[in-house]
């Protein structure tokens, strides 16, 4: 009952101001400013603040649950990233690619940008950097890449949301460049007898 008092007040609280009417009070609430009255049409937050909240057993139990999904969480997103960048460096041909978003915990005119690039030490990886927008242009330190894997949860987090936007131009940029390459081999193919007389002449 003290659970679906709350609730049924929480509902009818539009109805409950027809009351003052007369047409609708019960026949022991007076219409005519009666204490009675008052507490009939007592806001519903005065009711819900009424409401027990949870006991210190209850609030460690529900931290315990919370603390032990967040644990699981966590180190599924970390494991990811770490996953994904082995993925990236078993593609036999890659390309540096980035892509900026407006930064969802900055102010407005803040940019966060991920990316795909080489790894100082060899081999690819997630990058991400923060910066400003200025119109039509955006502004960052080039050497405030950091890599995605020794970043905070809350940054991998805002980085995988933008991971199939930058996969998608990755596809992209891989695709235009076959078609260059297909075109300058074209061009090449014309010019066997040249090429190995070169070499000969050498």
């Amino acid at each position: 009952m003290v659970i679906l008092l709350p609730l049924a007040a929480g509902l009818c609280w539009p109805a409950m101001r027809g009351f003052a009417a007369g047409h609708l009070l019960p026949s022991n609430v007076s219409p005519y400013g009666s204490a009675d009255l008052t507490r009939w049409l007592a806001p519903p937050e005065v009711i819900m603040s009424k409401v027990r909240p949870p006991d210190e057993a209850e609030l460690l139990r529900s931290i315990e649950h919370v603390s032990a999904e967040f644990h699981q969480l966590a180190g599924w997103v970390s494991d990811y990233v770490k996953k994904f960048n082995a993925w990236l460096n078993d593609l036999p041909g890659k390309t540096p690619v980035e892509i900026f978003q407006d930064h969802p915990d900055e102010p407005i005119g803040r940019v966060f940008g991920l990316c795909i690039d080489r790894v100082k030490n060899g081999g690819w990886g997630l990058f991400y950097v923060e910066g400003t927008r200025e119109g039509e242009s955006i502004q960052y330190d080039q050497s405030l890449w950091d890599g995605l894997d020794k970043a905070p949860l809350a940054t991998k987090c805002i980085a995988l949301s933008l991971l199939p936007e930058l996969l998608r131009r990755m596809h992209q940029e891989h695709a235009q460049l076959v078609e260059r390459l297909k075109r300058a081999k074209a061009v090449l193919d014309q010019l066997p007898n040249a090429t190995v007389s070169a070499k000969e002449g050498a």
